[in-house]
Order: structure tokens, then C-alpha cells, then sequence
């Protein structure tokens, strides 16, 4: 009898051991990303692009709920390909940047989980509005101007038109992605019916890469990469003004804003072990 009482609750002692250790390990990483990289402002590193809401399949009105901004520097060299070729406009950088973290870990990894092992498009062969990415989980919306012609290109909505000369920033490689309408409107039924929280339509994500001027006349050049995200919700005009509009709850903010600086933070690693690579 005594042996029965005590294996379940050796179980329970092993389940609860390792979940606290689970746990305390998931918070160390998640405050050391945000130690690492503090937030930047949407308005001084991020575009319209990023910051305005995409054309969603609504009649509902939409707005930008939440947009994020995380950055990192990293030397020049680590962007060795575009270096040896002697082209380091601000489109080549952002478009080598967007590809380098396309193809980092997390990235990489979401792709193959979407694509039930197969890699998917990961950018690497070319980065053009319309394209979709990681088995359909991006579409690219923007992309750096060409200098060479002056005209950029923006995707204008979700099914896929382009518009040239429309482009939003010249230097941002912007994507989009979608939640199923059906399970956004599942949310709007229920939050109406005092559901606290609801579900976004989808967002967007931008990658720029911007060249600094180097510190000392002695030391290399250093690129400001940059990771960002915006999530959109529906209006509801019951709820009043914006800043009463049901949401995603914070905790699941918390943890899209540790996942997007957990990217940069990979996207950098590959950077560099890319510039280990080639050295």
C-alpha cells in the first residue's frame, strides 16, 4: 500500500522538478534577451511600412496595435559576399541581412515544423514582393529600392498584387503573415460575448540594416541590423476608443516580444559564424 502511495507521488515530484527547472530556465533566456536588446523607437527605426496596417479581407476597420523594434551591431565584415563585391548600398545590406537571418536557427526551424520537415523558401536564391517564405508563412510586402532604377515595389494587399514606384521605405525588406479569418472572427464572437482578450489578424515583420559611421578612425565599420514586428487587430466600435480594445493577452505580447529579439539575437550568431566561415 505504502509502495502505490508513494509512486505517484514520486511522479508528481519529478513532473513538478522539472517543469520549475524548464521554467526557470525559459525566464533566465528570456531576461538575458531582454537585457541584451532594449526596445527602439518605431518611429525613428521602423517605417510606415511597419508601423500603418495591412489591407486585410474586412469591411471591419483595423489598426496597428503593437509595434516592436529591436537592433544590434555588428561589424561590416560579417556581410563578407556584398564586401568582396564592392556594393554596400543600403539595398545589398538589407537585402543580405534579411536573407542571414531567414536562414538562422528559429527561422529555419519554423519552417521545417510548417512544412512537416521540408525546408521551404528561405530566401536565399532571390527576395521579390509576392514571394512567399518558410512553407507560406511570410509573404514579402516590401523590398529595398533599386537605385539603379529609382522605383521601389509594395505589395499592396495579401492577394499577392504588386504596384510598382509605391514602395513605403527605401531601405526595408518587409514581410506579412496572416492568423485564418475564421478562428479571428471565432475570437470577435466570443469577446463580444465578455471573452477579455482577442485574437490578431496577422502582422508584419522588417529587416533593415543601416551602415554607421565607424567610432575611431582606427576601428572597422559597424552595421545597425534590426528586427521588427507589428501585430493588427479589428476595431470594434462598442469598446470605445484604441486604448480599450480587447487584445492578445500581455503575456502572450510578452512572449512575441522575447521571440522576435530570440531571432536577432540567432540572426546574429549566424552573421557571425558566417563571417567565421568565409575567414
Amino acid at each position: 500500500m505504502a509502495s502505490y502511495l508513494i509512486y505517484p507521488r514520486g511522479i508528481l515530484l519529478l513532473f513538478g522538478v522539472s517543469t520549475t527547472a524548464t521554467g526557470a530556465v525559459v525566464a533566465y533566456k528570456a531576461s538575458n534577451l531582454i537585457a541584451r536588446y532594449p526596445p527602439l523607437d518605431p518611429q525613428l527605426h521602423g517605417s510606415s511600412f511597419l508601423r500603418n496596417p495591412s489591407s486585410w479581407p474586412t469591411d471591419q476597420a483595423t489598426y496597428t496595435a503593437y509595434t516592436d523594434v529591436y537592433g544590434a551591431r555588428v561589424p561590416l565584415s560579417v556581410f563578407h559576399k556584398i564586401v568582396q563585391q564592392g556594393d554596400l548600398s543600403p539595398r545589398s545590406l538589407t537585402l543580405e541581412w534579411a536573407r542571414i537571418a531567414l536562414r538562422s536557427k528559429v527561422l529555419a526551424i519554423e519552417s521545417k515544423i510548417v512544412g512537416c520537415g521540408r525546408q521551404g523558401d528561405l530566401g536565399q536564391d532571390n527576395l521579390i514582393a509576392g514571394q512567399k517564405l518558410l512553407n507560406g508563412v511570410f509573404t514579402v510586402a516590401t523590398v529595398p529600392r533599386d537605385r539603379s532604377t529609382g522605383r521601389g515595389f509594395l505589395l499592396t494587399s495579401l492577394n499577392g498584387s504588386v504596384s510598382e514606384g509605391a514602395n513605403l521605405d527605401e531601405n526595408t525588406l518587409g514581410v506579412c503573415w496572416s492568423v485564418p479569418f475564421e478562428a479571428v472572427q471565432l475570437f470577435e464572437k466570443i469577446s463580444r460575448w465578455g471573452y477579455p482578450f482577442r485574437l490578431m489578424l496577422g502582422g508584419r515583420h522588417e529587416f533593415t540594416a543601416t551602415l554607421l559611421s565607424p567610432t575611431r578612425a582606427d576601428s572597422e565599420h559597424e552595421v545597425l541590423v534590426r528586427f521588427s514586428a507589428a501585430h493588427d487587430h479589428l476595431i470594434c466600435d462598442e469598446e470605445g476608443s484604441l486604448e480599450k480594445q480587447k487584445r492578445i493577452p500581455k503575456w502572450v505580447q510578452w512572449s512575441h516580444r522575447v521571440f522576435a529579439r530570440w531571432v536577432l539575437d540567432e540572426a546574429v550568431k549566424e552573421a557571425v559564424k558566417q563571417k567565421a566561415d568565409n575567414s
